[in-house]
């Protein structure tokens, strides 16, 4: 269960011993699974692209929905793909859950600006069929 790392005589006793599933950290490594929560400016795009610099991770692909790649422009091994619309993000993410996906790291940025697109999209829609205000969401807009 766990490698001949240089461990002191007890911790490897204890581990082996213990019937408890210990390993590693270096053994413990899965896909990395993340979600940056920040003010503004703090570098979180600049943080989750810095995965481009990580050979385990590369290439990168940053789905940019707030037009703000400026910071990570220098990147090597990162891609950007500048998302309009919903349908386009979804298309998007059809594309990378199949075989042919290249990409070892996926960025979505930011999920807040995709939100908001989701509901003027869907405001948008609705007023065309109800006669509703689009800038106005209802109770049922939300459901």
């Amino acid at each position: 269960m766990t490698q001949d790392i240089g461990l002191v005589d007890p911790v490897a006793k204890f581990i082996k011993g213990s019937g408890l599933p210990i390993t590693t950290a270096a053994e413990s490594l899965g896909p990395f699974r993340g979600l940056f929560y920040g003010a503004p400016g703090v570098g979180k795009t600049r943080l989750a692209a810095s995965a481009s610099e990580v050979p385990e991770m590369a290439p990168v692909i940053l789905c940019d929905i707030d037009a703000g790649t400026m910071s990570v422009s220098d990147r090597p091994n990162l891609y950007v793909q500048h998302i309009k619309s919903s349908a386009q993000l979804l298309k998007t993410l059809r594309l990378l859950k199949g075989a042919e996906n290249p990409f070892k790291t996926l960025i979505l940025d930011d999920l807040q600006e995709f939100y908001l697109m989701f509901m003027r999209e869907r405001l948008q829609a609705e007023a065309g069929k109800s006669g509703k205000d689009p800038n106005v969401p209802w109770q049922d807009d939300w459901m």
